[in-house]
């Protein structure tokens, strides 16, 4: 059975997902990311298509554009799948697919889904934030207690230690 068209129309705005193989991290590091965000970048100036939001949760994407035509998306997410995972594969020394079958899309055709996918792209990104900070505070709070631990240890005399 062969697979069923895309439903795109030049000039509205389309949702598009894609999932990492069998749910795995396809970011390990938020460089990955950056790397991720750079492709896209780049390919979307060079294509007939306007980025209006992005998603980069740890093992799937969301995208909202609007293509200019109707093979846009296609070659896009080609290009971009390509390119990234052709990147991962060098970094983490490993072969194979990085992303799950063929990307999902749907036309986005309301101003409330418009606000749903803004919504979960600045969800994200609060997310990622929010996570960043934690690590950075446990972080802190570690080499203190470090800190703490070694200070004790210089100090301590030998009879304030007890068997």
């Amino acid at each position: 059975m062969g697979r069923h068209a895309r439903l795109v129309v030049p000039g509205v705005a389309l949702h598009i997902f894609h999932r990492g193989n069998n749910r795995q991290d396809c970011f390990q590091h938020r460089s990955d990311r950056l790397v991720s965000l750079a492709i896209l970048f780049d390919l979307c100036g060079k294509r007939p298509c306007a980025l209006h939001a992005d998603c980069l949760m740890t093992n799937h994407v969301h995208l909202l554009v609007t293509p200019q035509d109707m093979t846009v998306c296609a070659l896009l997410m080609r290009d971009i799948a390509g390119s990234y995972v052709s990147y991962f594969n060098r970094r983490y020394e490993r072969t194979g697919t990085l992303w799950e079958g063929r990307f999902g899309s749907c036309l986005v055709d309301s101003a409330r889904y418009v606000l749903g996918c803004y919504a979960r792209a600045q969800t994200s990104a609060s997310i990622s934030a929010m996570s960043l900070r934690l690590t950075q505070n446990l972080l802190l709070l570690a080499s203190s207690m470090a800190r703490a631990v070694l200070h004790t240890a210089l100090f301590l005399r030998p009879e304030m230690i007890r068997p």
